[in-house]
């Protein structure tokens, strides 16, 4: 069995691919990024994942939590952001904040709570249906 680490450094390579692929002109992986450019990617993002990690276990929550996110992050990831670590970091942090919150809402943050059921029910219905 894979230790949770192990299933982080596969999913963030799995992100590093998608996000240093260039549609336009290649035929295959070899000719936009090496290997070695590809897992640089990976560790840079493998190593975020472990400092939200870190902070998860403290909540205390369920540490799975990280990667479950990072696999979301998956479905985002786009050629454009090739190796940039920034949008990587800022996502993932901002998904663990929404289920691992540190403080509570302010007054009048309230009907956002709507508004992300709303947008999780959509996307998992969409999920749902291109899963069959």
């Amino acid at each position: 069995m894979k230790s949770l680490e192990d299933e982080l450094l596969a999913a963030c390579r799995d992100i590093a691919t998608e996000t240093m692929w260039n549609h336009e002109k290649p035929t295959n992986l070899d000719d936009i990024i090496t290997a070695d450019e590809r897992e640089a990617v990976a560790k840079a993002y493998y190593d975020e994942s472990l400092r939200e990690l870190e902070s998860v276990r403290e909540y205390p929550a369920d540490p799975k939590i990280v990667l479950r996110a990072v696999r979301y992050l998956q479905g985002h990831a786009m050629p454009p952001i090739r190796d940039n670590i920034d949008w990587f970091r800022h996502s993932l942090r901002t998904l663990l904040l929404i289920v691992c919150p540190f403080a509570g809402s302010p007054p009048g943050g309230e009907p956002f709570f709507a508004d992300l059921r709303y947008g999780m029910e959509r996307a998992e219905g969409w999920g749902q249906e291109h899963s069959q």
